[in-house]
């Protein structure tokens, strides 16, 4: 997905503010659309807002700290409830609408304080020494690395995420190491930057965070035909196909090493049948 920046606010985004945002987040599912705003302390923030493609229709609100793509994300949301994303982002409560004994708001220093400089130069010289030169991605400790963190993630929090395995194909052939490091380099300058691109066994593995599975499966389908494009531009003779499985967690498991399991089925259904993407189905398992 791609991010639509909205005109910056000079404060913190209101009720009808953000009834605004859900519409135009209705309206455009394929892209994020963001708020940039000015906090009440003096920093400066983005709240975005993505609808998933789940028969849920339930938005997923995300909060940078500053209007940089590259800016940390704060935290993540996923709720139809605006009064209680207006609630956080004032910092006069942690929670709204639970169903609980009347609790005093609880002041949090979000919107109150400018954040310390986030040091851009130093965050992406450390990301860089994580890359592996010869694939342009993470390697696969990284990969198991990253895993484990969205695992936590899940089990604190309940925030869905999947995996895309992806296995290009040139011919009946894998690519050499020059094309694959071209394809982890094209990947990772379409991905959000809290998803991963890892290579993993001989294979391509993309960690999606805070995502379900209609969305990764979407994503799929999106990354195999922009390869392929733009393969075909930069060598018409040289097509590269790309085959891809996907699982999630939790709406195919709940343990990483099932997940993986799970992907590499749908990864050889996809291949089976020529077809780009395949997601899991428990009649894969004979």
């Amino acid at each position: 997905m791609n991010r639509v920046t909205l005109p910056k606010m000079e404060s913190v985004p209101d009720l009808p503010v953000l009834g605004e945002l859900m519409k135009k987040a209705q309206n455009d599912r394929e892209n994020i659309i963001a708020q940039p705003f000015d906090g009440l302390g003096g920093g400066h923030f983005v709240l975005a807002i993505s609808y998933s493609a789940s028969k849920r229709n339930v938005p997923r609100w995300y909060l940078f700290a500053g209007e940089d793509e590259t800016a940390p994300l704060v935290w993540v949301r996923e709720t139809p409830n605006r009064e209680e994303i207006q609630l956080i982002l004032s910092g006069r409560a942690s929670r709204a609408g639970a169903n609980k004994e009347p609790e005093k708001p609880r002041v949090t220093a979000d919107g109150l304080i400018k954040p310390a400089d986030f040091d851009q130069a130093g965050y992406y010289q450390f990301y860089q020494k994580l890359i592996d030169p010869e694939t342009s991605m993470f390697p696969q400790g990284a990969f198991y690395w990253f895993l484990s963190q969205e695992l936590v993630r899940y089990q604190r929090t309940k925030t869905s995420f999947a995996l895309i395995l992806l296995n290009p194909r040139l011919g009946p052939d894998a690519p050499d190491k020059h094309t694959m490091a071209w394809i982890g380099q094209l990947l990772t300058s379409q991905m959000r930057k809290l998803d991963y691109v890892c290579s993993l066994n001989n294979l391509i593995a993309v960690l999606l965070a805070a995502s379900e599975l209609n969305e990764a499966i979407a994503c799929a389908k999106r990354l195999s035909d922009m390869v392929s494009e733009k393969s075909a531009a930069r060598n018409p003779d040289h097509v590269i196909a790309v085959y891809a499985g996907v699982a999630a967690i939790p709406e195919t498991c709940e343990h990483p090493g099932v997940l993986i399991s799970a992907a590499e089925l749908a990864l050889r259904k996809s291949q089976a049948e020529v077809t780009k993407v395949a997601a899991f189905d428990p009649a894969m398992v004979k």
